[in-house]
C-alpha cells in the first residue's frame, strides 16, 4: 500500500469513528431530552445510533459521559498544538488557537442549544461534564508545560490551563446564542480579555 493510500486509509477511519461518536452523542441528548435521563439505557442509545453495546463503551465511560463529545486522542492534539504553535504566540494565544480547533472538530457538529437545555432541567448530569473539562484542562497544562519548559504543576502552568478552563465555560454558555459567523469572534472576545485582562 503507498503512503497517500494508508494516509485516505487513516482519514477514513478517523471520520468514521468521528461520525460513530457524534450518532452516539446525538443519541443520548435526543433520548434524554424525550424521557428522565435516569430512564434512559445505554441499550436504548445504541439502538437509536445503530451500533452495538461494545461500540459505545469504545467511545464513552458512561450514558452521561456520551452527552460530552471528548475522546483521550483529543487531549494529545490539544497538548501538541499548544506546544508546536507559532514560537512568538503567548502560552494563552496558543491555547486559545488549539481549543477553537477542537470546539471545530466537536462540539461545532451539533447544536449546543438541546444541551444546555438539558443541563438545565437535570443538573445531576453536570459532573460528567465536570470530568470532561477536568481532562480539557490537564491537556492545557501539558501543552503549556511543554511550550514553556515548565513543570505541569508550577503554578503559571496552572493557573493558564485554570484560565482556559474558565474561558471554555464562558464559551460554552454563550454558544448557542452566537450566529455559525459569530463563532470565531467569540473565541476572540473570550480569550483576549483571558490574554490582557481588558474588558
Amino acid at each position: 500500500m503507498s503512503v497517500g493510500a494508508a494516509e485516505r486509509g487513516e482519514g477514513l477511519r478517523a471520520r468514521k469513528k468521528q461520525a460513530t461518536r457524534i450518532a452516539l452523542h446525538d443519541a443520548a441528548i435526543r433520548l434524554m431530552t424525550q424521557a428522565p435521563p435516569h430512564s434512559v439505557t445505554v441499550e436504548a442509545i445504541c439502538a437509536e445510533a445503530g451500533v452495538s453495546r461494545r461500540t459505545f463503551f469504545n467511545y464513552f465511560d458512561s450514558k452521561e459521559e456520551a452527552l460530552f463529545l471528548w475522546d483521550e486522542e483529543y487531549a494529545g492534539h490539544v497538548t501538541d498544538a499548544i506546544r508546536d504553535d507559532l514560537p512568538d504566540a503567548s502560552p494563552m494565544a496558543a491555547a486559545g488557537r488549539a481549543v477553537r480547533e477542537l470546539f471545530r472538530h466537536t462540539v461545532m457538529a451539533q447544536s449546543r442549544a438541546p444541551l444546555q437545555e438539558l443541563l438545565v432541567a437535570h443538573p445531576e448530569l453536570v459532573a460528567a461534564g465536570l470530568r470532561v473539562g477536568r481532562a480539557l484542562e490537564d491537556a492545557v497544562a501539558e501543552g503549556v508545560a511543554a511550550r514553556t519548559g515548565r513543570d505541569a504543576d508550577d503554578l503559571y502552568v496552572q493557573t493558564v490551563s485554570a484560565a482556559v478552563s474558565a474561558g471554555v465555560r464562558v464559551i460554552s454558555r454563550n454558544w448557542a446564542k452566537a450566529t455559525e459567523a459569530g463563532v470565531d469572534q467569540l473565541f476572540a472576545d473570550v480569550f483576549g480579555i483571558l490574554e490582557t485582562g481588558g474588558a
